[in-house]
């Protein structure tokens, strides 16, 4: 028998069909539409088991999206994770997974020269590629050693 578009079920496959989410993105979105929060453990529960809802996994496939997306660094990849309530063991495999050294380094040079071609003006100041290129999230020593190539002073 099929569900009814109302079922609290329903309503969680309905969610993840658009996007994958994390256990608590779920779960906030299920609260928000008034199901009781015993219903929601034994939702969020079947689906776990399904292999339906994974935060590791979400991890994994938000970080490679994000960085295909738009150059930024682990820090602020961290960070947008966190406010997703995944456990800081998942965030970490995934960073270690997907974001090398080098291409951290090689998405800090996009980033950069991307801000220098908006503000040409500006294309020398260390200082505010520095803030700009910290703002993305971008390691110190990265953001450093990005800054040293592109304005050309040591």
């Amino acid at each position: 028998m099929p569900l009814k578009p109302n079922h609290p079920h329903y309503i969680a496959q309905s969610i993840l069909a658009r996007r994958d989410h994390s256990v608590f993105e779920l779960k906030t979105k299920m609260e928000k539409r008034g199901i009781p929060a015993h219903e929601i453990k034994e939702i969020i529960n079947k689906l776990k088991k399904l292999k339906l809802l994974d935060d590791k996994k979400f991890a994994q496939k938000y970080t490679q999206q994000i960085i295909q997306i738009k150059p930024v660094g682990p820090r602020l990849i961290k960070q947008k994770l966190r406010q997703k309530k995944i456990n800081d063991h998942f965030i970490q495999a995934a960073l270690d997974t997907f974001l090398t050294e080098d291409l951290e380094k090689e998405l800090a040079q996009k980033a950069a020269r991307k801000w220098q071609q908006l503000h040409p003006q500006k294309k020398s100041d260390r200082i505010r590629l520095t803030r700009f290129l910290t703002s993305r999230g971008f390691s110190y020593s990265t953001v450093k050693t990005v800054t040293r190539e592109l304005t050309n002073t040591a």
